[in-house]
């Protein structure tokens, strides 16, 4: 009787030793999806205020232009290098409103890779999804912003080429 008692006192011990266990887990599991939801709301308002910096910045440097054309240089020397500026600008704001659409694609398709990622852990089979709109959305992006960056550089020589 007395082994018994002794052994379901080892189980007992073993079996709360295995339950903190899955609790300190469960708890580093959820401060892990914590932070990670965290970073994921950052990024999106991250992305937000990029595309909205791009189209303010280059529908500003556009209505700038024209507006140093109208007043300071009604007779402007050379009008190729204002003429790749907008087509710049106008090039930089196009992106970014069809990255919009990327990545509105990109959001559905990435819904669709996670239930797709629940079901293969359900099977235990291997998980080999990915979501190449997302790629997409950042080429877009970064193509935006070189775009911009070209027009700004012939805007200002232009300026500087017609003062």
């Amino acid at each position: 009787m007395r082994k018994e008692s002794l052994k379901t006192k080892k189980e007992k011990k073993e079996l709360i030793r295995k339950l903190n266990s899955k609790s300190e887990k469960n708890i580093r599991y959820k401060a892990y999806l914590d932070e990670r939801k965290s970073l994921t709301n950052a990024t999106l308002e991250e992305s937000k205020l990029f595309d909205i910096y791009i189209l303010t910045l280059a529908s500003g440097a556009l209505g700038l232009s024209l507006t140093f054309i109208n007043k300071i240089t009604p007779n402007p020397k050379d009008l190729f290098m204002l003429i790749i500026a907008w087509s710049s600008f106008c090039i930089s704001m196009c992106l970014t409103l069809f990255s919009f659409l990327v990545s509105q694609d990109a959001c559905l398709k990435q819904i669709e890779i996670n239930e797709e990622d629940l079901e293969d852990s359900k099977k235990d089979t291997k998980n080999t999804h990915e979501n190449k709109l997302t790629i997409w959305v950042r080429r877009l992006n970064i193509i935006s912003i070189i775009s911009f960056i070209i027009g700004v550089i012939f805007l200002i020589s232009f300026t500087i080429y017609n003062l």
